[in-house]
């Protein structure tokens, strides 16, 4: 089962899946579809090509958007979605914590430091990060500011 909903997460089985319904719907484009040409052109086409339309019809190519193919193909690639989010859940909730709630200054993972400049006191710094949309984190002679904290939970949003 592991082996399964591992092989389900790959990054593989994503670009197969993608690439499959990318022919798929480019089909969709090539062939007439019967719900975009209407009855009376549809029944004309048939009359005129009755054994390309009959092969096509058989395969379900006339109406792709709909056919168990394509709502297989969306099915499975909705379910690697969701099972790849699902692994990542976990981790993007323990980030977010981090940033939006530390527990203390040294606990936020710095991408950049800085020296403090001279004549620029530490609240004066603060004010400055804050009115940047910054949040800032201070502990004694230290301070820390955290900028788009929201951003690993869009990822769960969309």
């Amino acid at each position: 089962m592991s082996k399964a909903l591992g092989s389900l997460r790959s990054m593989k089985l994503t670009a197969i899946l993608i690439a499959c319904l990318t022919f798929v719907y480019l089909l969709g484009l090539i062939i007439p579809q019967k719900s975009l040409l209407g009855r009376e052109l549809y029944l004309g086409w048939k009359a005129e090509r009755p054994g390309l339309v009959s092969f096509l019809e058989f395969f379900q190519l006339t109406e792709i958007y709909t056919s168990p193919i394509a709502l297989f193909l969306l099915a499975l690639f909705f379910l690697n979605l969701v099972s790849v989010m699902a692994g990542r859940v976990p981790t993007i909730w323990k980030r977010y914590k981090a940033v939006v709630f530390p527990a203390g200054v040294g606990s936020l993972k710095a991408d950049k430091y800085y020296a403090a400049l001279d004549g620029v006191t530490i609240d004066e710094a603060s004010a400055v990060l804050g009115r940047l949309g910054y949040r800032v984190f201070r502990s004694g002679d230290s301070l820390a500011a955290s900028k788009n904290r929201f951003s690993p939970l869009s990822t769960v949003v969309f």
